[in-house]
């Protein structure tokens, strides 16, 4: 992609996402859904052992 196509396209952080969906750092909402994710990435790794 040339510069000029770059600097063209809106993106978004992810931050600012997950911020509008689950609210700030240290609120409950955004700690719950960070423990989740963490649980979520947690059993993709063990399943991804077991298959080993």
């Amino acid at each position: 992609m040339n510069k000029k196509k770059k600097d063209d396209v809106q993106l978004t952080p992810i931050e600012e996402l997950i911020k509008e969906d689950f609210g700030s750092e240290g609120t409950v909402e955004r700690t719950a859904f960070e423990t989740g994710v963490d649980a979520f990435i947690l059993g993709e790794c063990l399943k991804e052992e077991r298959k080993k």
